[in-house]
């Protein structure tokens, strides 16, 4: 049962049993009720002299105003009116024949009555708040989201997993990498370094990388040309291989400032080097979500990539281990 509706009837009932206990004219009996009655007229839109009289009403059936006076200690002067003003909104009316009686509707007559007034009332807010809407959309241009803050420092790897997770989950139609070395967690010189890089670089095959591309996300990843030949990086290389072979594409240039994942030209992640010690690796870890300079990186990424050389075809054995984020 829908809350107005449980409410009427609970209110009804309890009006009920208040008018039989109350009996005759006495207006001492049935006190706790007649209180919680009257605060809940006056939820529903009455006021506070309307609530009282409205209840000794119902409490007390037909009445005259001098002795809803005494009853209610409401000024005789001020009852009339008041009972005028419930004759209006249908809730009470003088007895036909019987001079100064007044009687109202039936308890539940009077719920209902107060509830489709609110209901009514309601409609019509409805109303005009959509036209209020209509006159803003007119009114007030577009405005971008102000909604948490543009740029946020990630402290530790499971909050770089995090983001890195969601940029490319959320990726609509492409997904950009700078990936530069240090590949492994184990080249990190610095404990925080080792967290942001084995955040990045795990030892898998990342099955969401291979999601994007089947629902059609174009994947781009740029690396350092003269680390993508070294030796030492050969594991890595053959981990890319899967990758490329499902369709990322990779291309090389000659250096790469940071490490770099971007979505869609709208949040990016970057792991930045210390610029006084650059051997430590990337103890500072940014989650951008800035339009504006996040277009920026990437007509900075589409500089670098049409100059950059397509990687070559790995040989031999192909392993299969990290991923393409950076």
């Amino acid at each position: 049962m829908p809350r107005s509706t449980a409410h009427a009837t609970q209110l009804a009932t309890a009006v009920s049993h208040q008018r039989a206990a109350g009996g005759g004219a006495t207006f001492g009996e049935g006190r706790y009720q007649r209180e919680r009655v009257q605060r809940d007229f006056e939820e529903l839109g009455l006021n506070g002299n309307q609530a009282r009289i409205l209840v000794a009403l119902l409490q007390s059936g037909p009445i005259t105003g001098a002795e809803l006076a005494r009853a209610t200690g409401i000024h005789r002067t001020s009852v009339f009116p008041v009972l005028a003003e419930l004759r209006d909104r249908g809730l009470a009316e003088p007895v036909p024949g019987e001079s100064g009686l007044w009687t109202p509707r039936g308890p539940d007559e009077v719920v209902d009555r107060l509830v489709a007034a609110h209901e009514e009332r309601l409609r019509e807010l409805r109303a005009r708040g959509e036209e209020t809407r209509q006159v803003l959309a007119e009114l007030v241009p577009d405005q971008p989201s102000v909604a948490g803050p543009s740029v946020q420092l990630l402290a530790d790897a499971p909050s770089v997993r995090a983001a890195y997770d969601r940029l490319l989950a959320e990726a609509e139609h492409e997904f950009v990498v700078l990936n530069r070395p240090p590949y492994s967690a184990a080249a990190e010189p610095t404990k925080r370094g080792r967290a942001a890089t084995d955040a990045l670089n795990r030892d898998e095959v990342k099955p969401a990388v291979l999601a994007a591309i089947e629902r059609g996300v174009r994947v781009r990843v740029l690396y350092e040309r003269a680390p993508w030949k070294e030796a030492a990086s050969a594991s890595f290389r053959s981990a890319m291989a899967r990758y490329h072979a499902a369709g990322v594409e990779g291309r090389l240039v000659e250096s790469l400032p940071i490490k770099l994942a971007m979505a869609d030209r709208r949040a990016a992640l970057a792991a930045l080097t210390d610029p006084e010690l650059p051997e430590i690796g990337f103890p500072a870890n940014l989650l951008v979500e800035h339009a504006g300079l996040c277009d920026y990186l990437a007509t900075a990424f589409e500089h670098l990539w049409a100059a950059a050389q397509a990687c070559p075809k790995p040989s031999g054995r192909k392993r299969a281990v990290a991923e393409p984020g950076a």
